[in-house]
This record gives structure tokens, sequence and C-alpha cells, in this order.
């Protein structure tokens, strides 16, 4: 009988300059913050939470949730609340892909996440792929409360599980849903579930295909990012080019109205034949921000 894991996690980030106000130097296109620290860290086991100090380059503040164990086994329920404060920068991301061990009990495998984001504020989701293991049954959930001046990066993808062992979406189900409101109005929603049906097996479905992610950007600092992304992904190519048939890359605009404000921002789409595709993929299309967010929290992993 496998004994149930329930952790708990709640982290709070502000700027040190209660006043301090997130706007782009005049003298440079990139976007600059006020020091971001952590005012409150709390968690249970399995859960942990590091802000490791010398993580960033730049004032954004790294915050890390790991689990023990080296991952999530069956029956986990993880729940991480994140505030960034008015004015403040954070990078969620991970140490390595989280993996979900295998389901031999049928008991799902859970975790949720909300995340608060104040006025002017930046927060950043990137963390490595999920891994889901033979048999294995996840299920995660990503809930954003936004204002209209507030600027959300959020990454979620995962890979067919482990490749090197041979296996290639052997896991029971997947499923992950990432709702965004602003000002307490729904603007995105985004789900996906992935499992066998009598027709067609996810193997099948999926045919070469090892990798797929999604990339959201929102937000009134993100949009001459976002402009540049939609121009870049979006160029219609030659009549002549060769297409990649290895990756596929597709991005769409997103525009809202909400408050008397409009937001906007754009949703990348991806799918790759490795691991090592989606990463260098990732890494051209973040490259811009690295230097605000503090450097590149794949760098040396794949």
């Amino acid at each position: 009988m496998t004994q149930l894991r329930e952790g708990r996690g709640r982290a709070v980030f502000t700027v040190i300059d209660d006043n301090a106000t997130p706007l782009p130097d005049e003298h440079s296109d990139q976007l600059h913050f006020k020091k971001s620290v952590t005012s409150t860290l709390e968690y249970t086991y399995p859960l942990k939470l590091l802000c490791p100090s010398l993580a960033s380059s730049s004032n954004c503040q790294w915050l890390y949730p790991i689990t023990f164990g080296g991952g999530l086994v069956e029956g986990d329920v993880i729940t991480l609340e994140v505030e960034a404060g008015p004015g403040s920068c954070v990078l969620v991301t991970t140490q390595s892909s989280t993996k979900v061990f295998h389901c031999l009990e049928e008991k799902e495998t859970t975790q949720h996440f909300v995340l608060h984001l104040g006025r002017r504020s930046l927060m950043a989701v990137l963390p490595d792929p999920i891994v889901c293991f033979k048999d294995a049954r996840y299920k995660q959930t990503q809930h954003v409360n936004m204002t209209t001046n507030s600027n959300l990066l959020l990454l979620d993808w995962l890979t067919a599980g482990r490749m090197a062992r041979g296996e290639l979406w052997d896991f029971t189900s997947y499923a992950s849903v990432n709702n965004v409101t602003v000002d307490g109005e729904t603007v995105f929603r985004d789900a996906i579930r992935l499992s066998d049906s009598p027709s067609v097996s996810k193997k099948t479905a999926m045919v070469d295909f090892q990798v797929i992610g999604m990339f959201l950007v929102l937000g009134p600092l993100l949009e001459d990012y976002s402009q540049a992304l939609i121009k870049s992904l979006g160029a219609s190519q030659s009549y002549n080019s060769r297409c990649d048939r290895s990756q596929l890359v597709g991005v769409s605009p997103l525009q809202f109205h909400v408050s008397g404000a409009q937001v906007k921002g754009c949703v990348v789409r991806l799918a790759t034949h490795s691991t090592s595709q989606a990463f260098h993929k990732l890494q051209e299309i973040l490259e811009p921000l690295f230097p605000t967010l503090g450097g590149n929290p794949f760098e040396n992993k794949y």
C-alpha cells in the first residue's frame, strides 16, 4: 500500500524598496527591476523550497521547488502558492526534470500551483519538463491571478518518458490545465489530456514526436518581446524552403480587454523529436530575457 504524501508550500516575494517601479531603463531595451527578496517561505514534507542567493546575476529572485525522493511517487499531492509582490521579479524553475514514478495501485499523482502577480511584477515559470514513467498517472493545474499591468511567462512541457529505456508515451494518463485570470476575469485557459483511446494509442498519435509544450507570454512590459516572437515565429516560409518535420513551432497573438485596459501577449506551441531540439528552441526564444532573469535556468542541462 502506497503511503500518501501531501506537501504544501507558500512563497511570497517583495522588493526592498516598497515604492519600486519596474520600468525599462531609458538607455536599454532590457527590463530592470529593484531587488526582489523572499518575505515568506513555508513548506511541508515532501516539498522543499529553495531560494539560492547566488542563482541570479540580476535583481530577479529564483525559486526552486523540489521533492524528497527524487520525484513524485504514486498518490503524491503537492500544492504550491507563489506570490510576486508589486514591482518584484521572480523566476520559478526546477533543478532537473520532474519525474513521475509509476502508479501500480492506480492512484493519481497531482500538483496544484496558484500564482499571484502584483502590479507591475514579472513572474517567469520556467520548469524543466515533466517526465512520466511507464504506468504513471499525473495531473497538474496552474491557476494564475494577474492584474492588467502585471507580466507573466509560463512554460508547460513534457517528454514522452524515459526514452533511454525505450519508454515512449507509455504512461497511463497525463493531464494539465493552465488558467489565467486578469482582475478576476478568465482570459486564457489551456487544457491537455493524454491517454490511450479505444481507437488509437498515444504512441501512435504522437508518431515520432517525443516532446510537446506550450509557452505563454502576457503583460505590458512584455509587449515588445511578444511582438518580436510573433514576427519571427509566425513568418511565412518561402515557397521553395524545406520544412523541418522533426520540429513544429507555432505562435498565436493574444489580446484581451479587461477593466478598460488592453492585455496583449502570445502563446507559442512546439513539438519536437528530441529533448535537445526542444531545449535549443526554447533557449532561442527565451534568450532576450536572460539578462532580466539573471541567467539561463536550463544552462548545462541538455
